[in-house]
């Protein structure tokens, strides 16, 4: 059918964008182990921040995530 009909209801839309990390990554090598520290954010324009994802760059250039990366 063509023309007009009836209102749909209304909806609202929070576009988020990716936060910035205030402060430097800090690397600590402890053993075999490679330590990552941050400040983090607790907040992005008024929406809390509920989890991080860190992904490591491999030598052929794609992006892993290691499940044995606990984000602690």
């Amino acid at each position: 059918m063509f023309g007009w009909g009836d209102w749909s209801s209304s909806g609202n839309v929070l576009a988020a964008t990716e936060p910035d990390i205030e402060a430097a990554i800090i690397t600590t090598l402890e053993g075999v182990n490679v330590k990552l520290s941050w400040s983090a954010n607790t907040q992005d324009n008024g929406s809390t921040i509920t989890a991080y994802q860190v992904l490591i760059n491999s030598a052929s250039g794609s992006l892993l995530e290691d499940s044995q990366c606990d984000g602690t």
